[in-house]
């Protein structure tokens, strides 16, 4: 971990799979973030010491070096998925848009979706703004269509969403899991792919992020479930759903 000597080594446990290729792409995604003066501006004004930051949800999404740690592995997945073909992107929970950027930096279309008013929403939605998103605010309630786009996505991801409340009682189960899974297919490119990587349901640890095991069906008749986190499914499986 040498060739990090900048981050703190509280975070970079978590990242022992670091490869030589990972590690020159973490690199350039630093310095292609730190070219964005409008950007700079905005982390410098938000920006804490390393490790508050680690320890400080809201803040931690400002500090572009950790969050790219993470994003290089989302954005290696999506050059492997896309073997060269550009996608039409919707980006849910984007957050400050790390992913969303780096994206459409790579010439695909990327529709950017977090809530109307999150929580740290001048964090998020400064940070949305310096990186040029093309944002699309939306707050996903249960039984409730999603905005229209346009056009249809050939990939939706969702990276650690909060959209259906892992953290409190109030979880998703599978009828809510069910609608919104299929609005979202119906709007997709009928090739097109979901691919999640979800959180734990807090109160419900023996169904990991499905909280209840109906759901957890659910997403295994539609689709794969890797590391019990990792979910990919296809539109046109979704859309056979009764």
């Amino acid at each position: 971990m040498s060739n990090l000597p900048d981050l703190p080594e509280t975070y970079l446990r978590f990242y022992k799979n670091l490869t030589p290729s990972k590690l020159s792409l973490y690199h350039k995604l630093v310095s292609e973030l730190e070219a964005n003066a409008t950007f700079m501006t905005y982390a410098h004004r938000w920006n804490k010491e390393w490790n508050d930051a680690y320890l400080d949800h809201m803040y931690y999404t400002v500090n572009y070096k950790m969050c790219l740690l993470r994003d290089v592995q989302r954005l290696e997945w999506l050059d492997n998925f896309s073997c060269g073909q550009k996608q039409v992107i919707l980006d849910i929970g984007c957050g400050t848009g790390y992913f969303s950027y780096f994206a459409a930096k790579r010439g695909h279309t990327v529709y950017s979706m977090d809530a109307e008013a999150p929580i740290g929403k001048d964090i998020f939605f400064e940070g949305q703004k310096a990186l040029g998103l093309s944002m699309y605010w939306h707050t996903i309630q249960p039984f409730l269509p999603l905005l229209e786009l346009p056009q249809p996505p050939t990939l939706a991801v969702a990276f650690s969403p909060h959209f259906y409340n892992p953290s409190n009682e109030n979880f998703w189960r599978e009828p809510e899991w069910r609608f919104f899974l299929k609005d979202l297919a119906n709007r997709m490119d009928p090739g097109g792919t979901l691919y999640f990587h979800l959180n734990q349901v807090q109160s419900r640890p023996d169904f990991g992020p499905f909280g209840t095991p109906e759901t957890r069906d659910l997403f295994l008749q539609i689709g794969t479930v890797d590391r019990n986190y990792i979910c990919s499914i296809k539109s046109n499986a979704v859309r056979k759903l009764a």
